[in-house]
């Protein structure tokens, strides 16, 4: 698959309707879901986080700011701060329900903790902030006390029992040396032990002293590690739903979606779609490329050629015309095929528009319905069907112009199919049928012999050898690749000359059609008079 310019106008023009009704149906999708969504508000108060320690300002503090950041982070959430406050606020809540509300974020390089709750109610959301705040500060501090108690409890039993191992051993001492005053003698040796026990209890005692100090200097400390620094402010505006957004962003998605839509359409499509496609399949020139007919009526009206003159598509036609002459020149064309690779690709249709413009140039023109099997030249030119090919192939002895009809007095005249007989390859196949053509190939200008398609019969294989040329017929969007290829094969395979394609269908792929359609829309439509019913009687004689 080739992309281009050219080719991805020509799919943006093929497939505008599904490029637009994509990001439609997903921004129509988006903006209704958003705007039935119930407004959300968001209110956000901030926490302050001290160091416990000051002069903890080298990298190993910062490092262990950041964690305990992280840490209550995690921790604003928990079950302990949302029961507080519920109970706090007499909250109709489950702590499941506020902690789906609720969000924590660390400011990152500062010591500042957001807490931010999302709420229907931009009042109730700034309150439930504060108060989660709040409590969060207070289960704080009371977790750093408890934590503390124990070991407090433990340093004052040591200096309670130290207090009085010291008093003990002083008792001890002043009766020693009131002893000694006496007289006493051998009491020297445990006085001096005693005081050395006593000196070191007392080393011990203001150890202890030291370390409860420390203690109530680390307990003040955490009981101020966190703090409400700025509360909540009411918000003003919703942050969900952002119906202008999601709506653009699903805009996007939609055209994104519909354009690999079309990516992926074209390329399943094994079809082929204009000029390039065709031309690269067949390998022979393109003669003409025929936009969409607008929908004709039954019968005569469906020669646009005479009833649409300035149309586009009668344009083409003329195209086609000029192209053959331009082929005859170095090769004479007298005997001209018209076949498809399958049915529904509009040969028919076009022999008969192509046989009305060379008629209209003054040539006599000779029109053979030879698809025996789906006859449409007497429905299109609406005329009898009840003497033609079949007829002129059952009665040797008649000539070409007893079942030809004159539709166009002196220069168009339409040899119908006839009966339908149950042989058709056949009767296409006699010695009869290649004298009928030599026959109007010496009275008519041009003889286009309207055949079935190539892959549905053999009839075109068949009488293409005694033809000078073939024009194979494919419509755009509908022919397959494949089936062009084997139409085309097998018509050089019997030697038959392949004169061109024309491209049926076609919806203004290329510029070329685009402004040939643009130039001609532009001149009204006349409508040439319809002749009378033609008789078969005016036809030249063989």
């Amino acid at each position: 698959m080739n992309l281009d310019l050219r080719t991805l106008l020509r799919y943006a023009r093929r497939w505008w309707w599904l490029l637009l009704l994509g990001p439609i149906i997903a921004g129509g999708s988006a903006y209704w879901t958003s705007s039935q969504q119930q407004p959300m508000y968001s209110a956000t108060s901030t926490l302050l986080i001290s160091q416990s320690d000051p002069s903890q300002q080298d990298l190993s503090g910062l490092q262990a700011g950041e964690r305990l950041g992280s840490t209550y982070q995690q921790l604003v959430n928990t079950d302990p701060v949302l029961q507080a406050v519920i109970d706090r606020l007499q909250l109709p809540l489950t702590i499941a329900d506020l902690r789906g509300s609720v969000s924590a974020s660390v400011v990152t390089g500062t010591q500042l903790l957001r807490v931010s709750v999302s709420d229907s109610d931009p009042a109730r959301a700034a309150r439930i902030a504060d108060a989660v705040a709040e409590e969060f500060s207070v289960v704080i501090s009371q977790r750093s006390t408890q934590l503390s108690s124990g070991s407090r409890e433990a340093l004052q039993t040591q200096i309670t029992g130290t207090q009085q191992q010291i008093a003990d051993l002083t008792l001890q001492i002043q009766q020693l040396e009131a002893a000694e005053a006496a007289g006493a003698t051998d009491v020297s040796s445990q006085l001096g032990s005693l005081r050395v026990t006593l000196t070191q209890a007392q080393i011990v005692y203001g150890d202890l002293l030291s370390q409860q100090g420390e203690m109530e200097l680390a307990e003040a400390s955490l009981q101020s590690r966190v703090s409400v620094w700025e509360q909540a402010r009411v918000p003003t505006a919703p942050y969900e739903p952002r119906t202008l957004l999601y709506t653009l962003l699903a805009v996007i998605a939609g055209l994104i979606i519909a354009a690999a839509s079309v990516f992926l359409l074209e390329y399943l499509d094994n079809t082929v779609k204009n000029e390039e496609d065709v031309v690269e399949l067949a390998g022979v020139p393109m003669l003409s490329e025929i936009r969409v007919v607008p929908k004709l009526a039954q019968g005569r009206d469906q020669l646009f050629v005479l009833n649409r003159p300035t149309s586009a598509a009668s344009e083409a036609v003329r195209l086609l015309r000029t192209n053959l002459e331009f082929a005859a020149a170095s090769k004479e064309i007298t005997v001209l095929l018209v076949s498809s690779a399958g049915p529904s690709e509009g040969k028919s249709t076009v022999t008969a528009n192509l046989a009305a413009a060379i008629a209209g140039s003054g040539l006599v023109t000779v029109v053979v319905d030879a698809d025996l099997r789906r006859p449409t030249q007497h429905r299109i030119f609406d005329i009898p069907n009840d003497r033609g090919l079949t007829s002129l192939l059952t009665h040797p002895q008649q000539p070409w112009n007893w079942a030809a009809a004159e539709v166009i007095p002196g220069r168009l005249f339409v040899v119908p199919s006839g009966p339908q007989p149950p042989n058709p390859s056949d009767l296409l196949s006699t010695e009869r049928m290649r004298r009928l053509l030599a026959d109007m190939r010496s009275t008519a200008d041009l003889v286009i012999v309207d055949t079935p398609p190539l892959l549905a019969a053999a009839d075109a294989l068949v009488l293409a050898p005694h033809t000078d040329g073939v024009v194979l017929l494919c419509r755009a969007g509908a022919t397959r690749r494949e089936a062009l290829k084997r139409a085309v094969g097998k018509l050089q395979h019997g030697s038959i000359r392949v004169i061109g394609t024309v491209l049926n269908g076609q919806r203004s792929s290329s510029e070329a059609g685009y402004y040939y359609a643009e130039y001609y829309s532009t001149e009204p439509p006349a409508a040439s008079p319809r002749p009378d019913a033609p008789a078969r009687e005016h036809a030249p004689q063989a």
